[in-house]
């Protein structure tokens, strides 16, 4: 069953009862943009890591979203292997003060993924 909520109270928005056989990484983008088209608001769509892949990212570059990007991604686990602490920007260092994230490291590396979409 694929089921969308909203984030404050998560009330359903949608539901689909698919097939108990298919993979979460070959429907998910086909999901968000049908409900797009049933639901007409500006949101942003907050995924697991399924959503993405190439096909999903293409279906779905009009939509805004996020998700975590899978270690299965080659360029992804080289990013996390290869970061050094001291790589972060002061800026970051602010803007984590500011969020109360200060036990939280990120740093960002913009790199095209799919034809259409960024990892950061």
């Amino acid at each position: 069953m694929d089921l969308i909520t909203s984030q404050d109270g998560d009330i359903p928005l949608f539901v689909r009862v698919g097939d108990g056989n298919e993979s979460d990484k070959a429907v998910f983008g086909k999901v968000l943009v049908e409900f797009k088209k049933q639901i007409k608001f500006d949101s942003i769509m907050v995924c697991d890591s399924a959503l993405y892949g190439q096909e999903n990212l293409q279906l779905i570059q009009h939509l805004k979203w996020i998700t975590r990007v899978p270690m299965t991604i080659k360029k992804a686990k080289e990013l996390v292997q290869n970061i050094e602490v001291e790589e972060v920007k002061d800026e970051d260092k602010e803007k984590r003060s500011d969020l109360n994230l200060e036990s939280y490291t990120w740093k960002e590396e913009i790199v095209t993924y799919g034809e259409s979409s960024k990892l950061g």
